[in-house]
């Protein structure tokens, strides 16, 4: 599936998008892409994106927000490029088993409980230039066997 650049997904209750397969979501410069609950403001109202195993999600100027996890990846490859993931009730993104992510200036905000959290299996992917602001109780949370996936020029503040 392909999300067209200036579209918002609202969700309008407790939903979650479950992606088995592939979801694109790419804006150029002075567009953006929206997820987000109807209460723009709310915390935790809908559930977020869910990747399966082995399916892709590849993101740029995409703005994540208001679900209870904004992605959660279950051994999935998830791509995000100039991406806002905020304001969810636990974590921005979190990915556990097999998942590979890559995040380039991406930024973490008030999420509520983590920013970012791998729980992977192997370290994969990348997470580079991303700012991680007022995350509650930690800015990033990883595995140990996957520190190596925190790269240069991440900003922490606040947290």
């Amino acid at each position: 599936m392909t999300v067209e650049p200036d579209v918002q997904v609202v969700a309008t209750g407790d939903w979650r998008l479950t992606v088995s397969g592939a979801l694109t979501a790419m804006s150029p410069m002075g567009t953006r892409i929206v997820f987000r609950a109807s209460d723009n403001t709310s915390v935790g109202a809908w559930r977020g994106l869910y990747f399966t195993p082995g399916s892709t999600g590849t993101f740029q100027r995409v703005t994540l927000r208001n679900a209870a996890d904004n992605i959660m990846a279950d051994s999935a490859d998830v791509r995000l490029y100039n991406c806002h993931l905020r304001l969810a009730a636990r974590d921005g993104l979190y990915a556990w088993g097999d998942s590979f992510v890559k995040a380039a200036y991406c930024r973490f905000q008030n999420n509520g409980r983590y920013g970012l959290q791998l729980q992977t299996t192997r370290p994969a992917g990348a997470v580079i230039a991303s700012q991680f602001v007022g995350n509650g109780e930690h800015p990033v949370r990883v595995k140990a066997s996957c520190l190596e996936v925190l790269r240069s020029n991440n900003v922490f503040e606040s947290n």
